[in-house]
């Protein structure tokens, strides 16, 4: 009876390993993509990422009023930011006349008037009903609807007709000159549900201020004192 012995060659050693370590890299590929998510996931959520998520959203609010304030002269456009504060959301948009609708705005406009007949416009009720509010034309992309991240709170908004607080359910708009000033606003900001921040406007020179705890401001331009 004749045996027979089966010879393993170097070539068919070598495939066999070739593939056992295929495997076993892919495998660890998939490990190394778990973990990784893992990773992404838990720095994503922590207190610190958190944090600087806030702080951005923050800043970007802030340099937001300045950016509108120096874009409405250029485009020589309305410039509007409405905030949702039930919501807890903003969005930017141009008004534009309705054609016809009001010669008073149009006037303004054109650049007839000064600085208080045009503040008066910003306080009469008229405006916004006979125009209508879209995105930048130049830039569609500010139109979006900016929601705020977890945790940042805007508690109340002060503009020249009064407070407007978050319970109220009410949307409050800050508009932007062509002749280059903005509606006075303050904005009561809560972080956290803790840290109390204050960001105010300037009016005439498009420079924002955050401070820490709430201040209360008042709007007294033009007002006649009693």
């Amino acid at each position: 009876m004749t045996s027979t012995k089966k010879v393993r060659s170097p070539l068919t050693r070598n495939s066999t390993l070739s593939k056992s370590q295929g495997f076993t890299l892919v495998e660890l590929a998939i490990v190394i993509l778990i973990v990784s998510a893992l990773l992404l996931l838990g720095i994503r959520n922590s207190p610190a990422s958190r944090f600087w998520r806030q702080e951005a959203a923050l800043r970007e609010l802030s340099e937001t009023f300045r950016f509108l304030f120096h874009q409405a002269i250029a485009d020589q456009s309305f410039y509007r930011i409405e905030f949702d504060l039930e919501k807890g959301s903003y969005t930017i948009g141009v008004i534009r006349p309705e054609p016809d609708s009001d010669e008073r705005f149009q006037d303004i406009a054109e650049g007839a008037g000064n600085i208080s007949l045009e503040l008066n416009a910003f306080l009469n009720p008229s405006l916004g009903v006979t125009h209508t509010f879209i995105p930048p034309p130049d830039f569609p992309s500010l139109g979006e609807e900016r929601i705020l991240p977890a945790g940042i709170v805007i508690e109340k908004i002060y503009v020249p007709s009064g407070w407007v607080s978050r319970e109220e359910g009410q949307k409050v708009h800050v508009h932007f000159s062509p002749r280059g000033f903005a509606e006075f606003a303050v904005l009561h900001i809560r972080e956290n549900g803790e840290r109390e921040i204050t960001l105010v406007n300037n009016p005439f020179t498009g420079l924002t201020k955050v401070q820490s705890g709430f201040r209360d401001y008042e709007w007294t331009y033009g007002k006649k004192e009693s």
